[in-house]
């Protein structure tokens, strides 16, 4: 059985902060990062992203990929994509809500 490498993570960098707010609650407790940058050998991924709220989660990310899908033909499930080659860039904007029901429903 052949075991896998998983890529490297270099050149990490970010800036955020956590809050439980004004109320010091749940409600009011959130957290931001506002830059977040990591890079393989042959990708990186820069994105931002915020959470407020854990009782149920207001999320907004913003995300920017550049890969080479040869770095991680290994951990695509092959009954998701058969053969995955090639350069993918992909931009992610995307917020909403997500509540604690979503998370642990069976």
């Amino acid at each position: 059985m052949a075991v896998l490498t998983a890529p490297i993570l270099e050149n990490i960098s970010f800036a955020g902060y956590l809050t439980n707010g004004k109320m010091r609650n749940n409600k009011t407790t959130s957290v931001t990062v506002s830059k977040l940058h990591a890079e393989t050998r042959m990708s990186s991924v820069d994105m931002s992203f915020s959470l407020e709220n854990p009782d149920r989660i207001q999320y907004k990310i913003r995300a920017g990929i550049e890969t080479d899908l040869s770095e991680f033909r290994d951990y695509i499930p092959d009954t998701v994509i058969s053969d995955a080659k090639g350069q993918l860039s992909a931009r992610i904007d995307t917020k909403g809500v997500l509540g604690v029901e979503v998370l642990f429903s069976s």
